[in-house]
């Protein structure tokens, strides 16, 4: 409840800021609506919530004059990105695609769990940043189902058709540093904390597995070889997604423990990261074509 309170109080608050910084003749139409995405509006202070938010930073300490030049040149942009946002929420409801809390959760424990951070540790910083704690987490559930839309209308068809060209199924070579769940989850939080940090000072992969993997698989530098991308958990396939070879993963929660994932390399479709940018944007055109998207900038 006092979440939903403090967006209303920001939005209330935007409402002022645009009320001081705007000339009195354009006062009154401010929260007129500037886009229809098929029946669905976008107001005026929707979008200037967005760039708010977005260039908090880049606003910061400018004079009047300037911080209305920033916003007015950045309109534009922000209004596409939000009706091409807007137009694959609204498929994904035609879909059916939803989020669980528990999805919800498990993210926000994987996010946290990188940086070693207890949940309200994790908050505060979340809200020190400038960003409502009750935005932030409905931001991350739309992320999701867009994720979960895509994988579905983009990456599995193309990596159905890269299977049928190459003639087996798309997968990865992994290798694997794995901590066991415990019951004290500040020491299972540090210990993975111990191993970004030694990776981030510059370790080998196979160093820090065979000295800090707790998985079968440590001696071995913690190499699992070529796993198939059907194999792996929803999670994992989330956690890799967009992950280049040599890169290592988001730490990945399960019953069983922490999984931290470097992908080696990919198998079957090379270039799919290529392929896959050319599928994604002609797909966001197809959705965009069949919409009825009405702009009044």
């Amino acid at each position: 409840m006092k979440s939903m309170v403090s967006s209303v109080l920001r939005s209330f608050l935007a409402l002022i800021a645009l009320l001081v910084l705007c000339p009195p003749s354009e006062a009154v139409v401010l929260d007129r609506i500037v886009a229809k995405v098929n029946d669905e509006a976008i107001t005026w202070l929707e979008l200037y919530e967005a760039m708010e938010r977005e260039l908090a930073p880049k606003l910061k300490g400018l004079d009047e004059e300037a911080r209305r030049e920033a916003l007015a040149s950045a309109e534009a942009g922000f209004l596409d990105s939000m009706i091409v946002h807007r137009l694959q929420i609204q498929e994904a409801a035609k879909q059916d695609i939803f989020v669980s809390e528990q999805e919800v959760e498990s993210t926000i424990d994987n996010i946290r769990t990188k940086y070693g951070m207890g949940l309200d540790e994790f908050r505060k910083a979340v809200e020190d940043s400038g960003s409502d704690w009750y935005y932030y987490r409905q931001n991350l559930r739309e992320q999701i189902v867009i994720s979960k839309l895509v994988d579905k209308e983009v990456k599995s068809r193309l990596e159905a058709q890269e299977t049928e060209e190459s003639g087996h199924e798309a997968g990865y070579h992994l290798k694997q540093i794995f901590i066991k769940a415990g019951e004290d989850e500040d020491e299972v939080r540090r210990k993975v904390k111990a191993v970004y940090d030694a990776l981030e000072s510059g370790s080998g992969f196979d160093v820090v597995a065979m000295s800090m993997s707790e998985g079968p698989n440590a001696p071995a530098g913690g190499d699992l070889g070529v796993v198939d991308e059907s194999s792996l958990s929803e999670a994992m396939r989330q956690a890799l997604r967009g992950v280049a070879p040599g890169e290592v993963a988001s730490p990945v929660m399960s019953g069983a423990g922490v999984h931290i994932l470097k992908v080696e390399s990919r198998v079957g479709g090379q270039g799919m990261e290529a392929k896959f940018q050319e599928a994604f944007e002609q797909w966001l055109k197809g959705l965009r074509d069949r919409a009825r998207v009405n702009i009044n900038l």
